[in-house]
């Protein structure tokens, strides 16, 4: 491959991911009106990580795609950048959307925990496993 069909290639892949980090920003706003974490979500992140191991490996296999972004013409330039940037936007907000879901569902485990705490403590022992008190001194 020459350079300028690394970089094209390159440029399919970012474009690739950045359509898949849209869908998973879509999905994050989905949960957090549903107030619950799709799957779909997961497999999203299996996907951009297959893409991000795929642009590795061309690195390894052309290692003069490192210096491509230097061959690239100033309009795959500012496509590259702007895709990059909206990978990092849309990044930032589903984390941001995921970390509150995440924060929310863990506050609701301490508080089912705390709750069975207290039904166990106050709740009379079942007739199932009776408790027997020791009078002898």
């Amino acid at each position: 491959m020459n350079k300028a069909e690394i970089s094209s290639k390159l440029l399919e892949e970012m474009k690739k991911m950045q359509q898949i980090s849209a869908r998973q920003l879509e999905l994050a706003r989905k949960a957090q009106a549903d107030h619950t974490l799709n799957e779909q979500v997961y497999r999203l992140m299996e996907e951009r990580e297959a893409i991000r191991r795929g642009i590795d490996q061309i690195k390894e296999d052309y290692p003069e795609a490192t210096a491509v972004m230097d061959f690239l013409n100033p309009e795959q330039g500012l496509t590259l950048r702007e895709l990059v940037n909206s990978i990092e936007a849309n990044d930032r907000q589903t984390g941001s959307i995921i970390g509150t879901l995440m924060k929310n569902l863990q506050n609701k485990i301490q508080s089912a925990h705390q709750n069975r705490k207290a039904f166990a403590a106050y709740s009379p022992p079942s007739l199932n496993n009776p408790w027997f008190f020791d009078k002898k001194k």
